[in-house]
């Protein structure tokens, strides 16, 4: 009994020991690693080179509404429509002050530009009135000198120069060749329908027949007096 007790305490403090060694060993190598690697952080994601200033724009892009397309398509053709209308109307302002130009040169005169037309015409009115003036003051004197009717005559008023007057007259003369050719064409179908009905009456009244098949004497004879009428009113 005293052997196997002293042989069971030799084995305690056998493992015992081990155990120290063990610790002893495991904490030597811990302090060596922290002292080998004392600043070390946990592992992080890295960065991709590319900032957001550098990256695809279209990568980030948002998708567009429906709406939001819909109404800049509306924008788009709503300033289409504008420019075409604004280019139809200089185009037919331009028309007309070639027009304008065109009469001033046939009747002689010079055809102003921008404002002076305005100006022009602020004159021609101011020169009528102290021409109106004048002739009133005239007259008065006239009237006061002379109380005779027939010694006191008055100027013909001078109507105002019309630049499109000969123009007017052209587009009436035009409107008035067209009215009468449209009267001459609906007289002549009109009498082309008179000579085609003629034919057909005078046609089936020679075409009928008598029950023996023979051709009626009177429609005969009739239009033979119809043609001797014809002569004669013609000669």
């Amino acid at each position: 009994k005293n052997k196997t007790e002293e042989g069971d305490h030799k084995n305690k403090e056998k493992r015992s020991k081990t155990t120290q060694k063990e610790t002893f060993l495991s904490s030597i190598h811990r302090n060596q690693n922290t002292q080998a690697r004392p600043n070390m952080k946990p592992n992080k994601p890295k960065r991709s080179n590319f900032s957001k200033d550098d990256s695809d724009p279209n990568r980030h892009r948002r998708a567009m509404t429906v709406d939001k397309f819909s109404s800049n398509q509306g924008n788009n053709r709503a300033l289409k429509n504008f420019r075409k209308k604004q280019e139809k109307k200089f185009v037919r302002t331009a028309g007309m002050l070639r027009q304008y130009r065109k009469v001033m040169k046939s009747e002689g005169y010079d055809a102003g530009k921008g404002a002076s037309r305005k100006r022009t015409r602020e004159w021609e009115e101011e020169e009528e009135g102290e021409q109106k003036q004048q002739e009133g003051s005239k007259e008065a004197a006239t009237e006061e000198n002379d109380n005779d009717a027939s010694s006191s005559k008055r100027k013909p008023k001078k109507h105002k120069y019309d630049p499109f007057a000969s123009a007017k007259k052209k587009a009436q003369q035009h409107a008035q060749e067209k009215a009468e050719a449209v009267t001459k064409k609906q007289e002549y179908y009109k009498e082309q329908e008179e000579k085609t009905k003629q034919r057909r009456k005078r046609y089936k009244s020679l075409s009928s027949r008598t029950k023996k098949g023979q051709p009626i004497m009177k429609n005969v004879i009739d239009d033979m007096l119809d043609k001797l009428k014809k002569e004669k009113s013609g000669t």
